[in-house]
C-alpha cells in the first residue's frame, strides 16, 4: 500500500512538472516578435464593425428611440503581403447605413484596390481612374519601417500589452494559444474618447475619464499559432455608454474649435466597435501583378517642403 501511494505521488509530481513546461504568456509574446521579424509573407483579412446610437433627451430629460440617430459602418479589407518582394495587394469595401429619427435610413457602399510596389502605389476607387503616386523615399527605407506590414504594426502592440494565457482553441484548423491582452488605463481612455469624438462630430466633448472607464469596456484577445507562434487572429470589443458634455464645436468656416458659453448634455451616446483580424498563408509564394491600366497612368512625384533656415 505505501508502495502504491508513493508511485501515486511520484506520478501527480510528474504530471505537475509536464504542465509547468508550457510556455508563459511573456514566452509566447517574445516567440511571436521573433516570428513576426522572420516572416517573409503572408495574407490577410479585416474587418471592422462600428455601431453609434444618439439618443436625444427630451424636455423631461429622457431618451426615447423614436428621437434617435444610428449609425452603422462596415469596413472588409483583404489581400497580400510580400515582404521580401516589397510589395503588396489590398482590396477594401466599406458599407454605411445611417437611420434618422423617424427611421429616415441612407445608405451608401464604396470600395477600391490599392497596390504597393516598392516606392509606388497604385490606387482606384470605385468608378475612378487609377492614380500612381510615386514616393520619393527608398523602397528599402518604406519597408523596412513596417508601412505596408499590418502584421507588424499588431505584433508591435502585443509587445506593448500585458497578457494572459487564457486557454488553447482551433483557429480555421490550426491549434492556438488563446491570450487576453491589457494595457494601461489612460490608453484604454484615449481609445474610448476618440471613439466618442468621432461620434459627436462637429461638436466637441468632455468626459471624466473615471466616468468613462465606469460606462465603457474593452476586451482584446489574440490567437497565437502553437507551431509558428504567428499571430493567426486578433480580435477587439469596445462597448461606450455614455451621456458626454458637450464644451463646443468646430467651426468649419473659420477652421477652428468655438466654445460655448455654458456646457450641455444633450444626448446619451452608444457605441459597440468590433475589429476582427485573421492571418494566413504564411511564407507562401505570393502573384502580386499590377494591371496594365495602372502601369500607364502617370506617375505623381509629391514635391519635397521646403524650409526655410532659421536666422540667429
Amino acid at each position: 500500500m505505501r508502495i502504491l501511494l508513493v508511485i501515486m505521488v511520484l506520478a501527480v509530481i510528474a504530471l505537475s512538472v509536464c504542465v509547468q513546461k508550457g510556455p508563459s504568456a511573456e514566452d509566447i509574446k517574445k516567440l511571436t516578435v521573433t516570428s513576426a521579424t522572420n516572416l517573409s509573407s503572408y495574407g490577410f483579412s479585416i474587418e471592422q464593425k462600428q455601431m453609434e446610437s444618439i439618443k436625444d433627451f427630451d424636455q423631461r430629460n429622457e431618451t426615447y428611440s423614436a428621437n434617435a440617430t444610428g449609425r452603422l459602418a462596415d469596413a472588409k479589407i483583404s489581400g497580400y503581403v510580400d515582404l521580401m518582394g516589397k510589395q503588396a495587394r489590398a482590396d477594401l469595401t466599406t458599407t454605411t447605413n445611417i437611420t434618422g429619427p423617424g427611421g429616415i435610413a441612407q445608405n451608401s457602399t464604396s470600395g477600391g484596390t490599392q497596390y504597393n510596389i516598392g516606392n509606388t502605389t497604385y490606387t482606384k476607387m470605385d468608378q475612378q481612374d487609377w492614380m500612381q503616386l510615386k514616393d520619393p523615399t527608398s523602397e528599402n527605407e518604406i519597408w523596412s519601417s513596417n508601412r505596408f506590414n499590418a502584421i507588424a504594426s499588431r505584433v508591435e502592440s502585443i509587445n506593448q500589452s500585458n497578457l494572459e494565457l487564457v486557454g488553447e482553441e482551433q483557429v480555421d484548423g490550426y491549434n492556438t494559444f488563446k491570450l487576453k491582452a491589457s494595457v494601461d488605463s489612460k490608453d484604454n481612455y484615449n481609445t474610448t474618447m476618440a471613439l466618442v469624438s468621432n461620434a459627436v462630430f462637429p461638436f466637441v466633448a468632455n468626459i471624466d475619464q473615471a466616468d468613462l472607464e465606469k460606462n465603457s469596456s474593452i476586451e482584446t484577445l489574440l490567437w497565437v499559432d502553437k507551431s509558428t507562434y504567428l499571430p493567426r487572429k486578433f480580435e477587439n470589443r469596445v462597448n461606450i455608454n455614455v451621456v458626454p458634455e458637450i464644451i463646443g464645436y468646430f467651426d468649419t468656416s473659420r477652421g477652428q474649435v468655438a466654445m460655448l458659453n455654458k456646457s450641455i448634455r444633450p444626448a446619451q451616446v452608444s457605441i459597440e466597435n468590433i475589429v476582427s483580424e485573421k492571418y494566413f498563408d504564411f511564407d507562401k509564394p505570393m502573384n502580386i501583378s499590377v494591371p496594365r491600366e495602372a502601369l500607364a497612368t502617370e506617375p505623381i512625384v509629391p514635391m519635397p517642403i521646403m524650409v526655410n533656415p532659421t536666422e540667429n
